[in-house]
């Protein structure tokens, strides 16, 4: 982490990895590993350069190589860079199901302030190593249910919720195909 928060001081530029040598410009790729390794130690700093990662994306959902930090357009390399767009599908798909050694954690990523009542949250097919899983995310006042249905190859040995907001909760039952779980909310607790 130390490396990490090296490159979060002294490298990015209004929540964006700004490239000074050959580059010269935001990169989003880069971005998007910081954002990882952030949320991947369960640190809600992912959340701004998931956001600005957004933000600067091209009206067709597509990024440059790298964007100029004063026009906001692309400065260098491809137009429509590949390896951004693949960096923001794996940072997408980590936010929901994040393949962890022989576990799957759901929901890490989903910010509190996506959690509305009348609003569901619904992705799928998601698909991981033990195979796809659909993810419905409903909110209440004090509560979230949190339901999935999976189609495992293999199932994983364990099966963590760690939506932020509530307590994490190991699911017993990794193998079932079909889980439900409702959960308390605690605005205190990430």
């Amino acid at each position: 982490m130390n490396t990490l928060e090296f490159l979060l001081h002294n490298c990015f530029i209004d929540h964006a990895f700004f490239q000074d040598m050959i580059h010269s410009g935001f990169n989003m790729y880069l971005t998007l590993h910081c954002a990882q390794c952030l949320l991947r130690a369960d640190d809600s700093r992912y959340l701004p350069l998931v956001e600005k990662v957004a933000e600067l994306a091209s009206p067709t959902g597509h990024w440059p190589e790298a964007v100029h930090p004063q026009t906001l357009g692309g400065c260098m390399g491809d137009g429509q860079h590949a390896w951004a767009a693949a960096e923001w599908i794996m940072m997408i798909h980590n936010m929901f199901a994040a393949e962890e050694g022989d576990n799957l954690i759901l929901l890490r990523g989903v910010p509190q302030k996506w959690l509305q009542p009348d609003h569901p949250i619904k992705i799928g097919p998601i698909h991981t190593r033990f195979g796809a899983l659909e993810i419905v995310v409903e909110s209440a006042a004090e509560t979230v249910e949190v339901r999935w249905n999976a189609h495992w190859h293999a199932p994983p040995a364990g099966l963590f919720i760690r939506l932020p907001g509530t307590a994490p909760v190991r699911w017993d039952d990794p193998g079932n195909r079909n889980g439900r779980i409702s959960l308390s909310r605690n605005p205190n607790n990430g």
